[in-house]
């Protein structure tokens, strides 16, 4: 039972929302008694990843998925759905935009 953040990025950075989400993964996930897990693009740097865990996100998962790069709801619902059955999630969070 965790809580699982789609970490959106953009150009290599995650996005401002997608941090603001990360915090409330976290918040959730430590009310809960469980931990906040974040899934992201395999293409960002090491620093950006770790920079994430700043939020309390305790562990990034990464994919690399040609079509996270590009908006894909077909692919981002599945790459979605396989890692929270891996991680056992039970709360899956995503920013309030047009992708979430």
């Amino acid at each position: 039972m965790s809580v699982l953040l789609f970490a959106e990025s953009i150009n290599g950075k995650f996005k401002k929302s997608t941090l603001e989400a990360a915090t409330y993964a976290a918040d959730l996930a430590a009310k809960m008694g469980t931990t906040a897990i974040a899934l992201a693009d395999a293409g960002l740097s090491a620093d950006e990843l770790a920079g994430i865990g700043k939020t309390g996100i305790k562990k990034v998962v990464t994919v690399a998925h040609a079509n996270l790069a590009h908006f894909d709801a077909k692919a981002y619902s599945y790459v979605m759905d396989e890692t929270a059955k891996t991680v056992g999630a039970t709360v899956l969070i995503f920013s309030y935009n047009l992708t979430g």
